[in-house]
């Protein structure tokens, strides 16, 4: 059952990569979709170092996506 979610985290991480890299905000909310599932993962398995790895990964995409919206009304 794990793997599963493994793949499926690692599918979103993917996908939402080139939608950050062409600056789309929808990247950053993959990214983040992805991380949660990435903590509950690293949890689960007992890998607290990582999990806490990703919880500053999913703050970066929560602020990224916030910034990009901000940016986007001042334009």
């Amino acid at each position: 059952m794990i793997w599963i979610l493994q793949a499926i985290a690692v599918m979103l991480s993917v996908v939402g990569t080139p939608f950050v890299v062409k600056k789309k905000w929808q990247g950053h909310a993959i990214w983040a979709c992805a991380n949660v599932l990435w903590i509950y993962i690293d949890v689960r398995s007992g890998v607290y170092l990582q999990a806490a790895l990703f919880g500053y990964y999913l703050c970066a995409a929560v602020w990224g996506a916030l910034k990009w919206r901000k940016d986007q009304k001042s334009k």
